[in-house]
């Protein structure tokens, strides 16, 4: 009789939105359930109940109103809200830092002395959440805590964490690609298989409009 693999997913929130929901056509996809997703992408682990999800772990860090969406913050709580309806999901809190850059003018122009003209600009940047989901996917491995790590990301700062997971440790590790390429350090790596994220796995894996009494923000469903 087949033993039943204990599923552990970590997802790089920050990266999944970047990578798979930012393009305009995919825009309306943003109310998304993870579990979902995890399944539809990797729908023959799933087959004969032969995996079992022990968790989720969602790593992400607020948003503010600083980009001028006054409605981002409010819509991301929505969307945390949503998330905590299942049941064996955790959001793990990075931060977005702020801090000011001199970057050169676009197009290059330069002062009397030869040096380009700089503008400044306000950088954001989220700190701790690659940091925050490689650490526990090593402990995870280690502690023996799963059989099976979905991680969704194609970030190559979390290519060593998966390298020591996937070819040190020998548990299997699937990667679950936001973008329309695998990046070439995550690919390099012996033992892992990888999947991208279509747009159908995407319209196959959204909450209902009205998911534990919390509503879809309205313009979620439309490509803006």
């Amino acid at each position: 009789m087949a033993t039943v693999q204990r599923v552990g997913v970590y997802i790089d929130g920050n990266n999944l939105f970047y990578g798979a929901l930012k393009r305009e056509e995919r825009r309306k996809y943003r109310w998304l359930n993870p579990e979902q997703l995890v399944r539809e992408v990797c729908d023959n682990y799933f087959k004969n109940n032969l995996a079992h999800v022990q968790f989720i772990k969602f790593y992400t860090a607020r948003v503010s109103n600083r980009s001028g969406n006054v409605d981002a913050p409010r819509n991301q709580q929505l969307y945390f809200n949503a998330l905590k309806t299942i049941k064996n999901l955790q959001i793990v809190l990075g931060n977005f830092q702020v801090h000011e850059k001199f970057l050169p003018v676009s197009p290059i122009e330069y002062k009397p002395n030869g040096k380009p003209k700089l503008q400044s600009v306000l950088s954001t940047e989220e700190k701790g959440s690659d940091v925050n989901l490689g650490a526990h996917l090593v402990y995870d491995a280690c502690m023996n805590n799963i059989d099976v790590a979905i991680v969704i990301t194609n970030d190559t700062d979390l290519a060593e964490p998966i390298k020591l997971v996937a070819d040190n440790l020998g548990k299997t590790v699937i990667n679950l690609c936001p973008h329309k390429s695998v990046a070439f350090s995550l690919k390099k790596i012996k033992n892992v298989k990888h999947y991208n994220i279509e747009t159908s796995h995407l319209a196959k894996s959204q909450f209902p409009d009205s998911v534990g009494g919390i509503i879809r923000p309205y313009h979620w469903s439309e490509e803006n």
